[in-house]
């Protein structure tokens, strides 16, 4: 199983600037135990911030 949610918040719109967090669990349950793969679950926390500053406009 893998599962991902991530929320924002926009603070400059003009430079995208955004502050934002992330969860990520995965989760790894094998039906048969082979050798050293094993049952293993992991959670990662993300935080950081995001910028577009690419002028993305397109003249006519």
């Amino acid at each position: 199983m893998y599962a991902q949610l991530e929320a924002g918040y926009l603070i400059n719109p003009a430079s995208q600037l955004r502050i934002y967090g992330q969860i990520i669990y995965r989760d790894f349950d094998p039906h048969f135990e082979i050798g050293n793969v094993q049952e293993q679950s992991t959670t990662w926390l993300n935080i950081g911030l995001r910028t577009d500053i690419m002028n993305w406009s397109f003249d006519r």
